[in-house]
């Protein structure tokens, strides 16, 4: 695997990680979730500019389904990246305190739906490339091992997106998405470990529906097969 390559995997998963301690505002407390927000903000900086060449070549090639569908959720992503960063400056309490910037009640509105905006666009982008991290898996493992494996983790993996969609209903993330709820409920006596797998569930349902949204637009479903 090029150095590269590697350093990109790297950076996606230290933000992966980021923002599963974002999410838990509850448990790290506002002054290090203020942090771990400016370090997500940071690692999205250059996981851009890792991917200078994308931007480069957007408007050269041909615009195939899977290209046009990854475009579209980019662009989704680096809105909501964008809102969250203007309106954590404006709700921010340790930070960014020192400008005295009074819009407090439009950031938070604006943070509380963007940051679980920001966990479903990001686990269905992590979804999306699936294909290519089995590629890499099979290169890494050998094509039997790699059956074996897949074949022992398959149903682990849709039980796990199953229980996804009950937590993602159970906990009313839908809600804050629709600003149906303008605060966000937390249970301070929960377990923190049983919260964090509850959102690790939820991230693997979406990433499961990226990566069925990826299968399809490599190979979509022709009128053949559809029987018509």
């Amino acid at each position: 695997m090029r150095k590269k390559q590697m350093i990109k995997i790297m950076v996606d998963i230290a933000m992966l990680i980021l923002l599963f301690l974002l999410m838990s505002r509850h448990i790290t407390g506002n002054l290090l979730h203020e942090w771990l927000g400016m370090g997500i903000f940071v690692l999205f900086i250059i996981h851009h500019v890792l991917n200078i060449s994308w931007w480069k070549n957007m408007g050269k090639g041909r615009y195939s389904r899977f290209r046009k569908v990854q475009t579209m959720l980019d662009m989704l992503i680096l809105a909501d990246m964008l809102a969250m960063m203007i309106s954590s400056i404006l709700c921010s309490q340790y930070v960014f305190s020192s400008l005295h910037i009074r819009g407090t009640m439009l950031g938070r509105i604006i943070h509380l739906a963007g940051s679980y905006w920001a966990f479903v666009l990001l686990s269905l982008h992590l979804g999306l490339h699936f294909p290519m991290f089995a590629s890499m898996a099979k290169k890494r493992l050998g094509a039997e091992k790699y059956v074996t494996m897949g074949k022992a983790f398959r149903w682990l993996f849709y039980l796990t997106a199953l229980y996804g969609v009950f937590a993602f209903i159970q906990r009313d993330l839908w809600h804050y998405m629709l600003l149906l709820t303008h605060f966000a409920f937390f249970d301070y006596e929960e377990s923190a470990i049983f919260f964090l797998l509850d959102y690790l569930a939820i991230s693997i349902t979406f990433a499961f529906i990226g990566s069925r949204i990826a299968k399809w637009a490599v190979h979509p479903v022709t009128e053949k097969k559809m029987g018509k």
